[in-house]
Formats: C-alpha cells, sequence, structure tokens
C-alpha cells in the first residue's frame, strides 16, 4: 500500500543566514513527533524548544540558589518572559543592526518578554568609536544591557576604545545606574499587570497617528521618551513638546512627559539598612501639567524568590497637587499616607 502525505509546509521562515533551510541545524519540518499521548509535525512545535529548556533551566538555578536568580537566553517563545530574559542573537557592528535592535526590543515587550536586549556595539565585525559611543547610550536604555562581540574581533568594551569612549560610556551608565529606581518600578508593573517596560509610542497615544509609523524613539514606561542617535556623524534630531531635563539627563536625547514623578538613586551611596531608609538615596523630580504630577517607586530586599507573594515588598506612590502626598502601599493595601509641603522653599521643581 502505498500512503501518500500532503504537508502543507509554510514558505516564509525566518533565519539568521541568507542561504540556510528551514531544516538547517534540526529536524526536518515534516518529522513527527510526540509527547506520549498526541503527534506533532516539527514544524509545529520547533519553537517551543526554546520555551521547554527556560522553564526547568529557570526552577533548577531557583532550587540550587535558593533565591532570585538570572537567566538569559536566545531561544524563547511567548510566555518565557516567565521564566528568562532574552538576547536578540548575533547582530553586527553596523549602523542598521543599532536602529534594528529598536524594534526587536520594542516587539519582544509586545511578546511578553520585558527583559530584552541586543548585544552592544555589535556582535560580528569591528565596531568604530562613534558607532560604539552610541550604542552604549543607547544600550543604556535596553532592559537588558550588555556589551558583547565575537572572539574574532576587535576589542570592543569602552576602555580599549580610548577616553571619549570610556567618557560617554560612563555617563550612559551612570544615568542608567541612577533611573534604575523608575526602571525597577515598571518591571514591577510589567510582573503583576502585563504591562511592557519599553513601548512604542503609540502605546501611549493611539490616537495620534503621527506615532503609528515611528520607530527610531521608544518609551521607558508611559514618562521617559528617549530618541537615540542611530545615524553617523548626526548631529540633530527632530523631536516632539516634551520638557528637556538638562541635569543628570543629558548627552542622549532624553525628554520627560509632563505630569510625570520620575524617582532617581544615589547608587554611590550605601544601601539602607532597614525598609524605614528606603527613600533617602532617592531624589525626586516633579514635572506637574497643571500643577499636578504622579509617579511611583517599588521597592523590595532584591533577593526573595517572590517577595511580592511573600508580603516583602512596598509600593511609594507620589501625587503632587501643590503638596506632595506619599502613599506607602504593602501587598496591594495602603498602609500609610503622608503629606509634605515645601514650605520653606527648598523644593527645586523641574522647568
Amino acid at each position: 500500500i502505498l500512503h501518500i502525505i500532503i504537508i502543507s509546509i509554510l514558505s516564509f521562515s525566518v533565519k539568521n543566514t541568507g542561504s540556510a533551510r528551514l531544516s538547517a541545524k534540526t529536524l526536518c519540518m515534516e518529522s513527527v513527533q510526540n509527547d506520549g499521548k498526541k503527534e506533532y509535525l516539527h514544524y509545529n512545535v520547533h519553537s517551543l524548544y526554546g520555551w521547554s529548556q527556560s522553564q526547568p533551566t529557570f526552577q533548577a538555578v531557583k532550587m540550587a540558589m535558593n533565591e532570585r536568580s538570572l537567566v538569559i537566553s536566545r531561544s524563547t517563545y511567548p510566555s518565557s518572559g516567565r521564566y528568562v530574559g532574552h538576547w536578540l542573537g548575533d547582530n553586527k557592528s553596523i549602523w542598521d543592526d543599532l536602529y534594528r535592535s529598536i524594534i526587536g526590543m520594542l516587539e519582544f515587550n509586545i511578546f511578553g518578554i520585558p527583559y530584552v536586549g541586543a548585544d552592544v556595539c555589535g556582535f560580528e565585525g569591528n565596531t568604530t568609536n562613534e558607532l560604539c559611543t552610541r550604542w552604549m547610550q543607547l544600550g543604556a536604555f535596553y532592559p537588558f544591557f550588555r556589551n558583547h562581540n565575537g572572539l574574532k574581533h576587535k576589542d570592543q568594551d569602552p576602555a580599549a576604545l580610548g577616553t571619549d569612549v570610556i567618557a560617554a560610556s560612563k555617563r550612559a551608565i551612570d544615568r542608567r545606574y541612577a533611573l534604575n529606581p523608575y526602571l525597577y518600578t515598571l518591571f514591577y508593573r510589567a510582573h503583576v499587570n502585563g504591562s511592557t517596560v519599553v513601548r512604542p509610542l503609540f502605546h501611549e497615544f493611539p490616537k495620534d497617528g503621527n506615532t503609528w509609523v515611528i520607530g527610531e524613539q521608544f518609551m521607558w514606561g508611559r514618562c521617559l521618551l528617549i530618541s537615540p542617535v542611530l545615524k553617523e556623524s548626526q548631529q540633530e534630531k527632530k523631536i516632539g513638546d516634551y520638557i528637556e531635563t538638562k541635569d543628570i539627563f543629558d548627552n542622549i536625547p532624553l525628554h520627560v512627559r509632563g505630569g510625570c514623578i520620575i524617582p532617581t538613586e544615589d547608587y554611590k551611596q550605601k544601601k539602607p539598612d532597614s525598609k524605614t531608609d528606603y527613600l533617602k538615596n532617592y531624589t525626586l523630580y516633579i514635572f506637574p501639567v497643571r500643577d499636578e504630577a504622579w509617579g511611583e517607586i517599588y521597592v523590595d530586599e532584591l533577593v526573595s524568590l517572590d517577595p511580592i507573594k511573600q508580603g516583602k515588598y512596598e509600593v511609594f506612590e507620589f501625587r503632587y497637587k501643590s503638596v506632595l502626598t506619599i502613599i506607602v502601599n504593602k501587598a496591594f493595601d495602603k498602609v500609610q499616607e503622608i503629606t509634605w509641603k515645601d514650605e520653606d522653599g527648598k523644593c527645586q521643581m523641574a522647568p
């Protein structure tokens, strides 16, 4: 008996190499496999391989460390973000890949994998001082920030590229550390609400058709707009009507949405010993619109496996309306409310 099986395989494939078959380095797409209950075409389950590795790896590391850990994968699938972060694979040290890293980062946040980033300064090829400087400035706003390249190419850590790259990279890294409270809070919201950490502008302004085609800018949460330099020798960048900060937010176009309160941290100071000292190292930048602004900080002790489930965290909510009100929340129940007024004029408001 001759059995004729017609397999409907889509012709479109996404791959790193231009000439590789869809089955390169793996099984034939027509292969049949099963889980003991049902048979599947390899074509339909291949993308689950990375997911199937991520979950047990995360569980094994958690059991071995008995504290919070970090796992990064290059092979992920929707919902992998519960267990691992993702890096965007082998890119090249070219300006076009600098730009395309933004698209990949935004897409993976939409996929539910918020901890994502590209190889800063490029993996394949030799970078240049200008390209690596611009990539370090952009990479400081990747959720996953790592300078990484191949063994056959020249060193591209800032120390190998001279004093100008070192200085620019240090400023970018300092800015990231200063904004850590804001970034950490975005990850908290992604965890409990499923929101994005980095997002395209049309997520915040869906009714503005101008935002639908913007791919060179992105946002951290609802408040910060990042407009990186993506072209060689570029000196100017067209931006919208936002307030530009001029103190710690320099050297890369970074803008703040009106009505936001941005928490920053003096990360060089000793970490607080008790929960009552959490706010001592923080500075709040208030950008009121019609004399109103809002912001929040999520804080935990950084090591427990599930601080939210265990109640080992606090959320400080900031409401400004002529006076600043701090609402302290724990385990989603309001436990304390503090009202502070700048009666002696020591508070410096953002312009």
